[in-house]
């Protein structure tokens, strides 16, 4: 069952419901205050839709059309092309909204293989980064599923722990970061080396 969404009273953007519901009606970037900034990334989004051919951008597409395909799905991608797209995810969902969005969707349902992809690509400091995340969330090495985390940061309201927002924000910066200096190329490199494109 697909989650709900609704649109953020702030900036219009679309969202989850239970994200609008936990942030008065804005979605993360906007509660937290940093849409000002993803607002100036924008050019870099102007800049992807230029790219939008492009055979990495083909072959993503690619992916998630499989992926999406009730006939074929996740486990029909051949091991690098898991791995490869649980990294893609996880970098995404950080960069957009960081490892609290990450968790909250069902993105991280994927988390192993992202975790095995950021090892097998190489990047030890984006692997350590997305490992203290994890353990600071779930004080261990891997996620539960998807509803069960869900529910999990219901219960346990440590999202609204101001000491830990702090260090997850600091964990988004440091990850993104990371992403546009050694992860981005290790993607490329991965996917070169595997015939992707």
């Amino acid at each position: 069952m697909a989650d709900e969404t609704t649109k953020c009273c702030a900036c219009g953007n679309p969202m989850l419901v239970r994200t609008a519901e936990r942030y008065d009606g804005k979605c993360i970037p906007c509660a937290k205050g940093y849409r000002d900034s993803l607002e100036k990334a924008g050019l870099i989004n102007e800049k992807l839709k230029r790219l939008f051919n492009e055979p990495d951008a083909l072959f993503w597409r690619s992916l998630c059309e499989r992926v999406e395909n009730p006939a074929l799905g996740f486990s029909s991608l051949p091991w690098p092309e898991k791995l490869y797209f649980a990294v893609c995810l996880l970098a995404g969902e950080i960069s957009n909204g960081g490892f609290e969005q990450y968790f909250t969707n069902s993105s991280a349902d994927y988390f192993d293989y992202a975790v095995l992809g950021l090892n097998k690509m190489g990047d030890e400091l984006g692997l350590e980064i997305t490992k203290r995340a994890t353990r600071l969330l779930f004080d261990m090495n891997t996620v539960p599923g998807h509803q069960e985390r869900l529910d999990y940061f219901d219960s346990s309201k440590i999202l609204d722990d101001p000491e830990v927002s702090k260090i997850l924000d600091a964990l988004d910066e440091a990850f993104c970061e990371n992403c546009d200096q050694v992860l981005s190329d290790r993607l490329t490199t991965f996917a070169i080396e595997n015939g992707f494109w």
